[in-house]
């Protein structure tokens, strides 16, 4: 599912993601797992650092990688109201960059990641 064009978040589909991905959660599995594409902008300018940082000071574990075709991919755990404001994040990036497009897709499972780390 594409959540935003041009940076701009659709809110009304993150709204939908974050509740499906809360309401899928249990008392034993509070947390969820995602896939997201970061198009733009976005390679040359820290993202993958900060992204790194973010992640960590949100509670977030994963990790972060440049992909040949100029984007970021990320794989990332965590409780849904921190996936929500990592995902609004995102939409912005560090101040270099330009963020065009942010796909998220749901992960079938858990990875249980320990950390959060940068892939090469």
């Amino acid at each position: 599912m594409v959540i935003s064009s041009k940076g701009y978040p659709n809110r009304v589909a993150l709204f939908l993601f974050i509740r499906s991905v809360s309401r899928q959660g249990d008392m034993n599995n509070p947390k969820k797992s995602c896939r997201i594409t970061v198009r733009g902008v976005v390679q040359g300018v820290g993202f993958r650092y900060h992204t790194r940082r973010i992640a960590h000071s949100l509670g977030i574990s994963g990790w972060v990688k440049n992909m040949d075709d100029g984007s970021v991919l990320i794989a990332d755990e965590g409780a849904p109201y921190a996936m929500e404001r990592f995902i609004n994040w995102l939409y912005e990036g560090p101040p270099r960059a330009r963020v065009s497009q942010v796909e998220v897709k749901e992960a079938p499972k858990l990875e249980n990641f320990e950390g959060f780390e940068t892939r090469f």
